[in-house]
């Protein structure tokens, strides 16, 4: 039997150990190291220009003014917009979709004006209710009204004397106060009169809104306007 040296099974050893040692740190310096075609990262950027805002609709049948520039002062109701957008408390002042306040008929008694220094577009719906002693708001259109494009017109409606009236427009263009929503007072025979404007590209059908809370019933008149250069049309109530 041959026997092996130590000494040699010690060098076979230390060969093993260098080799391994060789592997690791070739194997560590290739995963450490950057090349030429390694694709670098670039920090994020934080952007510097404004924010984009983005614009907020408008409802058509709220009182929205005419194209044409108008002050606060133009109009009470003109300022009771203004006062609404600018402090964002009276949303009832700003779209028929939203309830207006209750009507208290001594306040208004005190004192008309204050009620009509407002315009809330939801008071059409405001009405009174049905009863014996009821009083029914009925259109005066017993006369054909010319309504060109651009033009104007008197509306008129009769209710009970004193009362307060209010038309809003659910389409195109305004009344005396640049608005498509406005409240009046009936006179003594109880009619009440508003002048409607066709205002730039308003054509064919006008709907537009009429209601008391001292009468019963909210009325539709529509109003056909005519495209430019055409014959006017009639005013006619559903």
């Amino acid at each position: 039997m041959r026997i092996v040296s130590p000494f040699k099974w010690l060098s076979v050893i230390a060969v093993v150990v260098v080799v391994v040692v060789l592997t690791m740190w070739l194997t560590v310096g290739q995963s450490t190291s950057v090349t030429p075609d390694a694709v670098a990262v670039s920090a994020p950027t934080t952007s510097t220009s404004a924010p984009i805002s983005t614009p907020v609709p408008q409802i058509s049948s709220g009182p929205q003014l005419s194209d044409t520039a108008v002050a606060a002062d133009f109009h009470p109701q003109v300022a009771s917009v203004v006062e609404a957008q600018k402090t964002g408390k009276f949303p009832e002042r700003l779209s028929v979709s939203i309830a207006p306040k209750p009507f208290d008929l001594a306040a208004f008694s005190a004192n008309p004006q204050a009620y009509l220094d407002i315009t809330e577009p939801g008071r059409v719906f405001q009405t009174a209710p049905a009863g014996p002693d009821a009083v029914p708001l009925i259109a005066g259109v017993d006369h054909i009204i010319s309504v060109p494009s651009l033009g104007s017109t008197p509306l008129t409606v009769t209710g009970k004397p004193h009362a307060p009236v209010s038309f809003t427009i659910l389409d195109g263009g305004m009344f005396d106060n640049h608005l498509s929503s406005t409240t009046v007072l009936a006179d003594d025979k109880g009619t009440a009169t508003v002048t409607y404007t066709a205002t730039p590209g308003t054509v064919d059908d006008v709907q537009i809104l009429v209601g008391s809370p001292l009468t019963v019933g909210t009325l539709t008149l529509v109003v056909h306007v005519g495209y430019p250069a055409t014959s006017p049309e009639k005013l006619t109530v559903k």
